[in-house]
């Protein structure tokens, strides 16, 4: 078992070339710090039998690149604390560029079912609804905040806050947490959605899209992007427009910003709060 204290992806290349590791844990943006990396292609990592991955929605078009890198040596599970694994990609259905949006099928022994999350009914395949959960490994309740469980645990079921749909083969397809969706003319806008179009860019090396708030105290999405080190010239024009050719106009961040590094938590997510704190929110 090799520890290192924080993730840094020159020294993870090195490690496995040196150690010859079998297995690993990245977080989805340690995953793109990884593909990102000069040291990726000098590097000898076909020691490598299993990399597990997750934490956030992966882009399909970087997880299709890192197949084609290392071979059909991914997992991704989508799980939770409160019920464990719930998901499964596994590296068969990484050999299927069409399974790589999904966050695969259910584990053995968990039930998932998609609701509304306002009336509480199921919803038509491909149709965006609350992930809930039922499994053996599901919890009992949250320690000493009896509130909390009530609103989590519903009939038996563990209700995640993520909103998810099932394509027609039994894959689940996550979208976004359902406190970050933003209400734009109508229209419900995930900024998870646009941040993995911001992906596709050539230019975008990393990016987190999350829900702002303006001075009417009007929510909209905020796009914070790290450009290429190839791609010095990239402009927030581009990629609005870039945004609204492959969503529409009504997807277009109200804010894009450019960050020379993204900042993340000590789990490889976006931290939210200190982008915020950019706009002095």
């Amino acid at each position: 078992m090799l520890l290192h204290e924080q993730f840094d992806a020159g020294r993870v290349l090195e490690t496995v070339e040196r150690e010859r590791v079998g297995g690993t844990f990245w977080a989805t943006q340690h995953l793109y710090q990884i593909l990102d990396h000069p040291l990726l292609d000098t590097v000898d990592t076909s020691s490598l039998r299993l990399v597990m991955y997750g934490g956030t929605p992966i882009s399909a078009a970087r997880i299709k690149k890192a197949v084609e890198r290392f071979g059909p040596v991914f997992v991704q599970y989508y799980g939770t604390t409160e019920a464990r694994r719930i998901s499964a990609l596994t590296p068969a259905d990484h050999r299927d560029p069409s399974r790589l949006g999904s966050a695969g099928r259910p584990v053995p022994n968990v039930q998932v079912a998609i609701r509304d999350p306002e009336t509480g009914a199921d919803v038509a395949v491909n149709v965006p609804g609350e992930v809930c959960v039922r499994s053996p490994g599901m919890m009992t309740e949250y320690f000493l905040d009896p509130v909390r469980t009530e609103k989590a645990l519903r009939d038996g079921w563990f209700h995640t806050g993520d909103i998810g749909y099932f394509d027609e083969d039994g894959y689940l397809h996550l979208v976004d947490r359902l406190y970050h969706v933003v209400k734009t003319n109508g229209v419900k806008i995930y900024p998870a959605e646009i941040e993995r179009v911001l992906l596709s860019h050539p230019g975008v090396a990393r990016a987190a899209v999350i829900k702002i708030r303006d001075a009417d105290l009007r929510d909209s999405a905020g796009a914070y992007v790290e450009p290429r080190a190839t791609h010095g010239d990239l402009t927030a024009e581009e990629l609005a427009a870039f945004v609204a050719e492959k969503m529409s106009p009504l997807h277009v961040p109200a804010v894009i910003e450019m960050v020379e590094h993204l900042a993340t938590t000590q789990f490889g997510k976006a931290d939210a709060q200190a982008l915020r704190q950019l706009r002095g929110e």
